[in-house]
């Protein structure tokens, strides 16, 4: 079934604040230049996230993104998506000292300004991810215990950004005719990609069994729990606690499991999107193969 319009309301809530970092420092930039350059991207950014629901061409990855249970991992192909995918378009369409930027910045300048904004992203994302909204179940115990899972997130957002440097500024000397090529390109690397990490022994991505009914809250009568019922009380004590224990012991292999999904994913997109667009040729080739597993 189609993707629902909350399904990316993890990546959402994590981009409002970084946005909003973003345009804040943005203001603080006494160059007029630079302050609209900037602003340019992070609109045009946005722009690109509001087509994800409705854009054609991003229909295998959203059929790819339905296998997706958990909020957590809903985040990942969001971010790996915008980073990935989005922002290397964004940035050739408004490269430094090119274009409508011909007066500036400079490109050193414009380089400058995006890799100073990049402890926004670990900032929010350390804090934000914690939060029930955006990574749900698993809110409570990345508070309680150290895993590495945001700090993987933290180390492949960040790294994928830079390479999106790397290929924004590829995007913006191609010809017009083979931007597009390598741009379809590109949207078929990050589908690859996350259809061969959704195809491996995960149990997060299976789906959920069909005409499932959903479990509704036991209404316990009055005199069970009454006071003066101490044995009673004990066992409601006893049963929270194993509840307690099994949350714990359930989170801590899925957040692990969680994790590797991140590096998988994360090392996948670097080496696809390297393919599609430095090397068109062995991307065929890998991009057959791929299919030929399926």
């Amino acid at each position: 079934m189609p993707l629902e319009s909350q399904y990316f309301s993890p990546f959402d809530e994590i981009y409002r604040a970084v946005t909003e970092r973003m345009r804040s420092r943005s203001q603080q930039l006494a160059v007029d230049s630079e302050r609209n350059w900037l602003n340019h991207i992070i609109g045009d950014f946005q722009n690109e996230r509001n087509v994800w629901l409705v854009s054609p061409s991003l229909e295998a990855y959203r059929l790819q993104c339905e296998r997706l249970r958990f909020r957590v991992v809903r985040l990942v192909a969001s971010a790996f998506l915008h980073v990935s995918y989005d922002l290397p378009r964004v940035l050739a369409d408004n490269w430094p000292a090119q274009g409508q930027w011909h007066a500036g910045p400079s490109e050193p300048r414009g380089e400058r300004l995006y890799f100073d904004l990049r402890s926004i992203f670990s900032d929010v994302l350390s804090t934000r991810a914690r939060r029930p909204q955006v990574t749900g179940i698993f809110a409570p115990i990345l508070w309680c215990v150290p895993l590495k899972l945001i700090g993987n997130l933290v180390h492949w957002i960040s790294h994928l950004r830079e390479a999106a440097w790397r290929h924004g500024r590829t995007l913006s000397n191609l010809a017009p005719i083979n931007r597009a090529d390598t741009e379809q390109r590109m949207l078929q690397a990050m589908s690859i990609a996350l259809r061969e990490v959704n195809n491996l022994p995960w149990t997060f991505t299976l789906p959920e069994p069909p005409n499932v009914v959903a479990g509704s809250l036991a209404i316990v009568p009055a005199f069970l729990i009454a006071p003066d019922n101490l044995a009673v009380i004990v066992l409601i004590g006893s049963l929270i606690l194993l509840c307690a224990a099994a949350y714990l012991s359930w989170t801590a292999l899925k957040t692990d499991e969680i994790s590797r999904f991140v590096d998988e994913f994360g090392s996948r997109v670097e080496r696809y999107m390297d393919l599609a667009i430095n090397h068109p040729d062995t991307f065929a080739d890998m991009k057959d193969s791929s299919e030929r597993l399926v």
